[in-house]
């Protein structure tokens, strides 16, 4: 039996499995800085730091959302 999560809007979604593109564009102070993308919901956010990069990908993994998440903005198709 498949699980279904709470999210209606995406009901085969399971939570912890996620896709994502990450550009790094530089590194500074012994650490990234770049770009994340968050591909299965076309969203995107920038990071200063590899453990910033961590935090953003760690809390949509856990939650399977981003509506707390202030750094992601909607892409432009």
């Amino acid at each position: 039996m498949e699980k279904k999560n709470s999210n209606n809007q995406y009901p085969n979604h399971k939570k912890g499995s996620e896709t994502f593109l990450i550009k790094v564009t530089d590194c500074q102070n012994g650490t990234w800085q770049g770009k994340v993308i968050w591909a299965d919901k076309e969203r995107a956010a920038h990071f200063r730091s590899a453990l910033e990069l961590i935090k953003l990908m760690d809390e949509v993994v856990s939650e399977g959302t981003m509506n707390d998440t202030q750094y992601y903005q909607q892409m432009a198709n």
